[in-house]
């Protein structure tokens, strides 16, 4: 996507681009909404950009929906995602991309993440050449490196290596 790199207006053009796909998945109701905690303030938005890396947010609309419920919605948004950037020229990476499923569960006296085995779940996308591919799923403590460093949504930066046997090492 976008004039090539080392162009001058490289830059320019992919913050056009970007602002353009952005507006395009807000106005499909794609994002999250956040209310700051001490202002009450409440703003919307779709993503986290930083160069060519993006996180697309979906989150439930009110606090009885499940994780499963924002799921559908989820990939809308990362099928809509890559059709824009198709339309532009780009394409997504399946091998660089990856995705996480939050929700909690009351244990009876805190709230826990659910795991994947309590939400099975899927996203898919295609790659430049259009095959199909299953996106990579973490758990929410699992910190995936993302602009240089490793974070995970529970808040957690520590990294670890997995074996081949899925053992942490």
């Amino acid at each position: 996507m976008g004039v090539g790199q080392g162009n001058g207006a490289g830059p320019a053009t992919y913050a056009f681009l970007s602002a353009i796909l952005i507006k395009v998945l807000a106005s499909l109701g794609y994002g999250v909404v956040f209310t700051t905690a001490l202002s009450l303030i409440t703003f919307n938005t779709v993503c986290s950009m930083f160069v060519d890396d993006c996180d697309l947010w979906q989150s439930a609309t009110d606090v009885n929906e499940k994780g499963e419920d924002v799921l559908e919605k989820m990939q809308e948004a990362v099928a809509t995602w890559e059709g824009c950037l198709a339309a532009s020229g780009g394409a997504l990476s399946p091998q660089k991309s990856f995705w996480y499923l939050i929700d909690y569960r009351w244990t009876g006296d805190k709230w826990v993440y659910r795991t994947k085995e309590e939400m099975p779940a899927t996203i898919q996308m295609h790659d430049e050449q259009g095959s199909m591919h299953t996106l990579q799923r973490h758990e929410p403590t699992h910190p995936e490196k993302a602009l240089g460093m490793h974070n995970a949504p529970d808040g957690s930066m520590e990294s670890f290596e997995i074996d081949d046997a899925g053992e942490q090492i």
